[in-house]
């Protein structure tokens, strides 16, 4: 089998992270993007490995019942989106099928019975937050990165799961960058002005953009920059790291209160510019009203939000036991978190600012709720875990294949209810809710 070559393939199912699985006629697994089970497509090799293949779509030969047309133009070249080319049903049918897969591949337990995914209340402009790069291509380019590709930027005419008019703003921002001539940031030279730009909206529709540039800017630039965007809070970001990563050298309030207040749940919350928030604000609601009518079950009297961010779920805990605390690293997040408590009256939630890792005598809480990064639990947490008496555990989970490794860690702990939520409509992310109680 050779790199160029072509190959008729019968499509068998999905994996998680949307791929498709096929077979080549030596037997060899293949792997493509844009294909459905039940399909039978022409495909190009374009890697050679020693135990699978990869390939590019050419043709559908014979097409899914569940396939349908994206409804994004840019679709399938956008990262955005890898799953705009299948219905909405079988969206969430396939998130089930994701758990379920990592579940028996890696977990090396027994499999558990995953429920169904959890719909998303919205499947289009569900995004609260959208992150765009500015990039030079031949002039200015404001978009989002073709799917592994950090070196180019497709430029949006529209964007459906987002419910920002990007096909009205970009013109309107290009014309102000070119009338202040403005650069771009350079990845290789690591200097420039532009180099990001985010939208974050409440459900009642209040705005926050957050232009975040390399180096400074004029002031006549920026009030310009503010005038595109009214009634909205507008903030000027300094970042000037070479990564990408979410440094802040300067945070400068060009117009508004420079945050944004969403309330879900009957709780306030207020997002800063840099503050992490579900994205999907109407799932995250019925995911934390979950978290919370378990623990109203299981009448704790103390509980520990572990990775808790901003305070969210803790917040929501606040009236399900006397005594709640958080663990959160991030000063900013902390300090958001002490705010939203704050905001809504609850004077019995405690935020810690240190590693969660570093956190002593986890036995003292009734429930931990454990909500870590794509990477899961570091393993200080799970040998902690172990080695306590926490009676029950509720891990949240962005990732099927880290939670799978840290339940097999979590050998003291078996497993009650695995409910998958989804979170991100027509991309292959699933969000899932999991309760473990120690063995006896």
């Amino acid at each position: 089998m050779q790199k160029g070559e072509a190959l008729r393939l019968e499509i068998e199912k999905l994996i998680y992270q949307g791929k498709a699985l096929s077979r080549s006629p030596e037997g060899k697994v293949v792997f493509l993007e844009g294909a459905l089970p039940g399909e039978t497509v022409l495909a190009e090799v374009t890697r050679v490995k020693r135990d699978y293949l990869e390939a590019k779509l050419l043709e559908v030969l014979s097409p899914a019942p569940e396939r349908v047309s994206p409804r994004c133009p840019h679709f399938p070249e956008c990262g955005g989106c890898s799953l705009q080319h299948a219905s909405y049903d079988f969206q969430v049918k396939a998130k089930k099928h994701f758990v379920t897969e990592c579940f028996a591949h890696l977990s090396g337990i027994p499999s558990p019975e995953v429920r169904d995914c959890l719909p998303s209340p919205l499947i289009w402009e569900y995004r609260n937050k959208m992150e765009f790069t500015f990039f030079d291509q031949q002039g200015l380019t404001i978009g989002l990165h073709p799917r592994g590709n950090f070196r180019k930027v497709i430029q949006l005419e529209a964007c459906p799961i987002s419910p920002f008019p990007v096909g009205r703003i970009f013109p309107q921002i290009g014309e102000w960058a070119e009338s202040f001539k403005l650069s771009v940031w350079n990845l290789d030279q690591h200097q420039g002005a532009l180099r990001h730009l985010v939208f974050r909206r409440s459900k009642k529709g209040q705005l926050l953009v957050n232009l975040i540039c390399g180096q400074e800017i004029p002031d006549s630039a920026k009030a310009a920059f503010v005038s595109l965007f009214a009634e909205a809070t507008v903030i000027f970001t300094l970042n000037r790291s070479w990564g990408d990563s979410h440094h802040v050298d300067k945070e400068e309030i060009l117009s508004g209160s420079g945050f944004l207040l969403e309330e879900i749940g009957g709780l306030k919350f207020r997002i800063s510019p840099s503050s992490f928030f579900q994205t999907n604000s109407l799932q995250a609601e019925a995911l934390y009203l979950k978290i919370r009518e378990f623990a109203r079950n299981l009448r704790p009297l103390r509980i520990l939000d572990l990775y808790c961010g901003t305070g969210t779920i803790a917040c929501f805990l606040a009236d399900t036991a006397p005594e709640v605390w958080g663990v959160e690293k991030m000063a900013q997040a902390v300090s958001d978190a002490r705010v939203n408590a704050a905001l809504n009256g609850l004077d019995n939630i405690h935020f810690l600012e240190k590693e969660a890792e570093e956190v002593e005598n986890l036995s003292q809480f009734d429930l931990i709720v454990l909500d870590p990064p794509r990477s899961g639990l570091h393993p200080q947490i799970r040998k902690s875990l172990n080695l306590s008496s926490v009676p029950y555990l509720v891990y949240v989970s962005c990732n099927p294949t880290t939670l799978a490794r840290d339940l097999q860690e979590l050998e003291k702990y078996e497993i009650e209810e695995v409910l998958p939520y989804d979170f991100f409509p027509h991309t292959f992310h699933v969000e899932t809710f999991t309760i473990l109680k120690r063995k006896r």
